[in-house]
């Protein structure tokens, strides 16, 4: 015979809720002046210390120049100057470049540090609830919450669309 204390332990197991499945991104956040920002890791397809870069002439402030990278050509963004941030000096030792693939073109962008890639949960907030750091708001995709903070996450084809490269 079932004990009936066991046989109704073991229905509130098999009817027990699922837990909540939450939502994540991987993001690769970056400082800029001191400012975390982040960047969607799927878009980056590498990240590398900064070369020798050969300028063009007659080319907008924001573009710094050119780079061979394994026999591609690949053209190196200020993202601080695209973004209209302030120059700061800092530690140029700790700057990378972050290739990203936009539309089947690898460019590059100048960053002042890489902090790391993190899982994020998708705990997103609008961006007219808290101050940017970046002012033109066409340039934030989202807003999310890191660490004790929040993070600026940037939408690289609207960046893109302006420099037109």
């Amino acid at each position: 015979m079932i004990d009936p204390r066991k046989q109704a332990e073991v229905l509130h197991e098999e009817i027990r809720e699922p837990e909540e499945v939450r939502e994540t991104l991987q993001v690769c956040v970056f400082k800029l002046g001191g400012t975390p920002l982040g960047i969607y890791a799927l878009k980056i397809q590498e990240i590398i210390k900064p070369m020798d870069l050969t300028p063009v002439p007659t080319t907008p402030p924001f573009l710094l120049g050119v780079l061979n990278l394994r026999g591609v050509i690949i053209p190196i963004v200020d993202l601080r100057e695209t973004l209209g941030l302030s120059l700061q000096e800092g530690n140029k030792k700790e700057n990378r470049i972050l290739i990203v693939n936009l539309e089947g073109n690898q460019i590059g962008f100048l960053v002042d540090a890489v902090v790391g890639v993190y899982q994020l949960e998708k705990n997103f907030i609008q961006p007219s609830y808290i101050q940017s750091p970046v002012s033109n708001l066409q340039f934030v995709s989202q807003i999310i919450q890191f660490q004790d903070d929040f993070l600026v996450l940037l939408d690289f084809d609207k960046i893109y669309e302006k420099i037109q490269l």
